[in-house]
């Protein structure tokens, strides 16, 4: 019970900071472990190899997968540490087979489709009401197009570029004079430069620590 509610804490303070800033200070998660690691400890000695064991693959799991989403632009850094942290934060108990830090990450990955149906449904009222299409002029592969209106949405530059990086990912860039897409985000020295009228396929950077607790 003190680790979780250790983490349930500390958890909420990265996501106040994540909404505010778009940044979480890496105190957060070097205090968060250095409360736990005391009981954690304790419990591991207490318990054996086993649990030592199952600690140990529990945390390089988690970890390992948090990596990877970063490397692929799906999550930030601050959500990959993030998550990394609760992996040394929590007991090894498992619920079923997979590790209780393991089920977090997936109840908060389920949590973030909760948006999908809004991406959605402006994807629509800019195709139908406002009348932009959403890929013409554009080279993109068919699983792409079938993919995009759910994950990106197609907003007016102007009213987004202020917050690149902080709210939204540009994930369109030109290739060989011609605009494309890709599904994660694109370096600034690929974004080409657009007008403010210009509609733009983005993708909003959701506060996905938020959705752990």
């Amino acid at each position: 019970m003190y680790t979780i509610f250790i983490n349930i804490i500390f958890l909420a303070i990265a996501s106040l900071e994540d909404i505010k800033r778009r940044e979480v200070s890496n105190d957060i998660w070097k205090a968060m472990v250095i409360l736990c690691m005391p009981a954690i400890i304790f419990y591991l000695i207490r318990n054996g190899l086993r649990e030592i064991i199952q600690y140990v693959i529990s945390a390089v799991l988690v970890s390992a997968m948090a990596i990877a989403l970063y490397l692929a632009g799906l999550i930030m850094g601050g959500d990959a540490k993030g998550i990394i942290a609760l992996s040394l934060c929590n007991l090894p108990g498992v619920s079923g087979l997979l590790p209780i830090s393991l089920l977090t990450f997936m109840n908060g990955a389920i949590s973030t489709l909760l948006v999908i149906p809004i991406i959605v449904f402006w994807n629509l009222y800019v195709k139908l009401v406002r009348g932009i299409s959403l890929f013409e002029g554009y080279r993109v592969k068919p699983y792409i197009k079938v993919l995009c209106p759910f994950i990106a949405i197609k907003v007016r530059y102007g009213s987004i570029k202020n917050v690149i990086n902080i709210k939204y990912a540009i994930i369109e860039y030109t290739d060989e004079g011609q605009r494309t897409i890709r599904l994660t985000r694109i370096e600034n020295e690929k974004s080409p430069s657009f007008e403010d009228d210009e509609y733009v396929w983005a993708m909003p950077l959701l506060p996905f620590l938020l959705f752990l607790l």
